[in-house]
């Protein structure tokens, strides 16, 4: 499979780069959504001890 083909753009988030927080919302929204397959490794919440953010 093509490393940017039609699929992955299709996938991938739109705009900036964005904080990690808003990006696994972001993601969190598309996969309960169906946008992207079910089948993918789901996302473990961040600790928020662990100061990535």
């Amino acid at each position: 499979m093509m490393k940017n083909g039609p699929i992955r753009q299709h996938c991938a988030l739109k705009g900036h780069l964005l904080r990690v927080s808003l990006y696994r919302k972001q993601l969190t929204a598309r996969l309960s959504r169906g946008v992207i397959s079910q089948s993918l490794p789901k996302l473990r919440p961040l600790s928020e001890s662990a100061g990535y953010l």
